[in-house]
């Protein structure tokens, strides 16, 4: 073997080195890699909050099983003492003008719809049956007096209602009034009865309903109308009057309030309403209307319940309510 060929290639010496050179770079590179890993999982562990052992866990204080039975059964007449009722009720609805007819029925309507009823006219005791046929049924009821026309009244109304049955979700305007006669012979006297029976008391209840309910940037006002507010009848001059008032003044509530989240509608009544004083009154007349020729009080309360439960993206201001055999 020659000399030559015992010597090493000269070349092979910088590329083992960079050959070392690389490995030691790759190991060193893994090991940092590893650490890193390991720093981070330790810092996220240091900073996480760790869940509490079970029986540390905070509880929240148990319950009565009692609202969850009402619930399931709202309609148990001994409901309206369980304490929990305030947490499930809907809020108070304030019926002006709860006589015997439609006031009485949107009163129940809404009382069996889960809502406390306010129920107010001039005469506090006349309510006094209605208190209790609602009561009877599992409702919740309280008979305010109030003049609709009076501001001190109306006002003294809201707050009472407010303070004893919760948050006013629903305000109806039913007051009655009525008069005809020849505009020769209608005097002021009547005249101004009924611009303040119909278009003053709407105004007023419709208002403080309003400075209720703007803060809390929700409600229903509900405005019971007549076929008057539309067109006036010969001898009907201070009854349209009154009626046009109150329609023109839910108008511009309705425009006003409703881009606050307030909803204002206006019924028209376009019929005679099925009550015991018509077949009285005018026995003829009702029965010449036959089957379904008179509204019944019941159909229009549900319609009001309607009103206030429709959504925002589709609310109703007019709706005109009239039998199917009603001219018009």
């Amino acid at each position: 073997m020659n000399q030559d060929s015992r010597q090493k290639n000269p070349r092979q010496a910088p590329t083992l080195a960079l050959a070392l050179a690389l490995a030691l770079t790759l190991t060193l590179t893994l090991t940092l890699t590893l650490a890193l890993t390991l720093a981070l999982a330790l810092t996220l562990t240091l900073t996480l909050p760790l869940p509490l052992p079970l029986p540390l866990a905070p509880t929240l204080p148990r319950t009565p099983s009692l609202p969850l039975r009402l619930t399931l059964a709202p309609a148990r007449p001994d409901h309206m003492n369980n304490p929990w009722r305030s947490l499930m009720g809907k809020g108070c609805a304030v019926i002006v003008g709860a006589g015997t007819g439609t006031g009485a029925e949107v009163a129940k309507r809404f009382a069996t719809g889960g809502y406390a009823v306010a129920l107010a006219r001039r005469n506090a005791e006349a309510l006094t049956p209605l208190v209790a046929e609602i009561e009877a049924a599992g409702g919740q009821a309280k008979a305010f007096g109030a003049d609709a026309s009076d501001e001190g009244a109306v006002a003294d109304l809201f707050e009472s209602a407010e303070g004893a049955l919760g948050p006013i979700e629903v305000a109806v305007f039913n007051a009655a009034g009525f008069t005809m006669g020849s505009i020769l012979d209608t005097t002021v006297e009547a005249f101004e009865d009924m611009w303040r029976a119909s278009a003053l008391g709407g105004f007023l209840v419709g208002r403080e309903a309003a400075r209720r309910m703007v803060p809390r940037e929700r409600g229903t006002i509900l405005f019971s109308g007549a076929t008057a507010a539309m067109k006036a009848s010969a001898n009907f001059a201070a009854f349209a009057s009154g009626k046009h008032g109150l329609r023109a003044v839910a108008q511009s509530m309705a425009k006003e309030l409703g881009p606050k989240g307030i909803h204002v509608a206006h019924a028209i009544i376009d019929g005679v309403i099925d009550v015991p004083r018509v077949h009285e009154t005018m026995p003829d007349f009702a029965a010449a209307k036959g089957k379904d020729g008179l509204i019944d009080p019941k159909s229009i309360a549900e319609m009001y319940l309607w009103l206030h439960e429709q959504p925002r993206n589709a609310w109703t201001f007019e709706l005109d309510l009239r039998p199917y055999k009603e001219p018009w």
